[in-house]
């Protein structure tokens, strides 16, 4: 991939497409100062680009250069405020640091500007972890509702209704949509693991332990 980036560098020094798939595949690659040198030279000949900055400040959050991470996601927030990644990277910059109160802050405004899934599953985790059970389960609903298709959804919805005792039906058909979700996947991929440990999980948690045990025997 790196040969035909470098080429197409070559050919169009100006190509905004080959500067941005050489800083994703040093990241990619976890060649982190790589990424951000490759984002500094980019942004050079790009400076109003939204992706190049979150790829670089994404390469410092996975140096655990939190600080510098936040500094710009924070600025990408206020000149491309209609992008949404940023605010969710910025929101988990600020957890990591423990500024909890401010990751949330973060989340509802961009969730002010519209609505998105990965917001909204980002609110109700920190909810969640919160005991706040409630406002979890709606802010996994809204993103359970706004992506039906991924499971990590649905089990984010059903773990925060399964403490709630008056909505225990409602978390068992959350639970039972997961699987479902799940299940289609394993069959296109069914030596993955982490799928089968998730499916075993949610039998547990329906109460269908020994269904579980056939599958972490696997």
């Amino acid at each position: 991939v790196m040969a035909a980036v470098q080429k197409a560098k070559k050919m169009e020094p100006n190509n905004l497409l080959a500067w941005q798939t050489e800083v994703r595949t040093y990241l990619i690659a976890r060649q982190f100062d790589a990424t951000i040198k490759s984002a500094d030279s980019a942004l050079k000949l790009f400076p109003n680009d939204w992706l190049i900055p979150n790829l670089k400040g994404i390469a410092y959050m996975n140096q655990a250069k939190y600080q510098n991470a936040e500094a710009i996601f924070r600025a990408n927030v206020k000149t491309h405020p209609d992008v949404m990644l940023s605010y969710n990277f910025l929101s988990f910059a600020l957890e990591y640091q423990g500024r909890i109160d401010e990751s949330l802050q973060v989340l509802q405004q961009g969730l002010q500007v519209r609505s998105d899934v990965n917001l909204y599953g980002r609110l109700g985790d920190i909810k969640y972890s919160q005991g706040d059970f409630v406002a979890a389960a709606d802010a996994q609903e809204k993103a359970a509702l706004g992506n039906p298709q991924n499971y990590e959804n649905w089990v984010g919805l059903a773990n925060a209704l399964i403490q709630l005792p008056d909505r225990k039906v409602d978390a068992r058909k959350a639970y039972e949509k997961a699987r479902k979700l799940l299940e289609d996947r394993l069959e296109q991929r069914p030596s993955d693991g982490w799928l089968m440990v998730t499916i075993a999980m949610i039998h547990v948690r329906l109460g269908e332990g020994k269904t579980s045990l056939p599958l972490l025997d696997k």
